[in-house]
């Protein structure tokens, strides 16, 4: 793989056997629960534990696509056009093509730092499903954003320019799962460093 995608993301040895072995837990908590699953996988990481995608795949979970590096550059809200195209796609290309997972229909973005631009990308490149809005967020992480407040909460088909208000596009907007305290929703995985999550992949579960 080339520079521009190994840049922003390395695990060191023992990181990469406890996400491998974190993995491997949380396929067995889901087939213990019956519960199918959306990995959200970025592609950097891909080479690195292809094994473990094949076996989420042959336990019939979905793997999508979190970008490319997930470094401070894959900031989908501020990213030009053409940049935005050349990281999806190659990310696509390689979770697709590389490791072979089938083709890959829903995205979440690094960060969830994502645009109107954005949206109109993977809807044309195919994509159906966006996870990278959680509506009504109060996020205690250096991503605040207050859009977030206005976002639906439950699923939308989102507006050609604004990726927080209901529209026409035919791509789904699916709101990240957040812990509420009352009428406010919480994320704060990130914000805390708990050691449990990992930029380098995510996972929401179909109920």
């Amino acid at each position: 793989m080339d520079e521009r995608i190994r840049y922003g993301l390395s695990l060191k040895d023992a990181q990469l056997s406890l996400l491998k072995a974190s993995i491997g837990m949380m396929l067995d908590m889901l087939s213990d629960m019956r519960i199918n699953a959306t990995f959200f996988i970025t592609a950097s990481l891909a080479e690195e534990i292809a094994d473990e995608l094949k076996e989420i795949k042959n336990r019939r979970h979905q793997i999508g696509c979190h970008g490319l590096t997930h470094d401070e550059y894959d900031n989908y809200a501020k990213l030009p056009y053409n940049e935005q195209i050349y990281r999806i796609e190659r990310a696509t290309m390689i979770l697709e093509d590389f490791v072979g997972v089938g083709k890959v229909t829903a995205f979440r973005a690094p960060g969830v730092r994502i645009s109107a631009t954005t949206l109109k990308i993977l809807e044309n490149l195919g994509y159906t499903v966006d996870s990278s809005i959680s509506s009504q967020r109060f996020d205690l992480s250096s991503n605040m954003n207050p859009m977030l407040i206005f976002a639906p909460r439950m699923p939308y088909h989102p507006e050609a320019s604004d990726a927080y208000r209901r529209g026409s596009m035919k791509i789904w907007e699916i709101s990240i799962s957040a812990e509420k305290f009352g009428n406010v929703q919480f994320v704060v995985g990130d914000a805390l460093n708990l050691p449990f999550k990992y930029k380098s992949f995510d996972f929401i579960c179909s109920r």
